[in-house]
């Protein structure tokens, strides 16, 4: 029997691109990127929803932690083949199996953050997402999620307290400052 899903599983549902099964073997969803189906769903607020949550761009912190040393990788190196960056992630003491490392660039190829170069193997890989734009949302969501979306409140927490800041870090917080309108 298909329930009726609340709006908070919204985001859930928005991550599951595969058919999953309860207990007794029968499917319990089967959702592909471009597909909703009203019926399943609920009403279409509901379907709304879901599917703007399908079809936005992945958010910085949907990055895990293995993903991001895959994209520190690529920005640092260039264009290169998912071998090529299992060997840099390898020198720097992240020694994981080829396959681990092309799976997270078979990912970072579907959200967005990596294009292919060529179309014959071994295939060569570029980012198309900035350092600087995923650190900007990392730091925008930080924000948002954790100081309510207050600026003040994330640099009363970085420069309060009993941490003292160091001098390069006053002279860039000044350098900061002066550049301001």
């Amino acid at each position: 029997m298909l329930r009726r899903m609340e709006s908070d599983s919204v985001t859930m549902l928005a991550g599951a691109i595969r058919l999953r099964f309860d207990n007794r073997g029968f499917p319990i969803i089967a959702i592909a990127r471009s597909v909703v189906v009203p019926y399943i769903f609920g009403p279409p607020n509901l379907v709304d929803q879901i599917q703007e949550k399908l079809m936005r761009q992945p958010a910085a912190s949907e990055l895990t932690k293995r993903e991001l040393e895959v994209m520190r990788i690529f920005w640092d190196g260039g264009e290169m083949t998912a071998m090529e960056a299992r060997n840099r992630l390898a020198s720097t003491g992240v020694d994981l199996a080829y396959v681990t490392i092309a799976n997270l660039v078979r990912i970072l190829l579907e959200k967005e953050y990596l294009r292919a170069t060529n179309d014959e193997r071994p295939f060569s890989y570029i980012p198309i997402r900035s350092r600087e734009e995923v650190t900007k949302g990392f730091v925008g969501e930080l924000i948002d999620r954790v100081f309510g979306g207050s600026r003040e409140h994330l640099l009363a927490h970085l420069l309060g307290g009993n941490r003292r800041l160091s001098a390069a870090e006053r002279k860039l917080l000044k350098n900061i400052l002066e550049e301001q309108p």
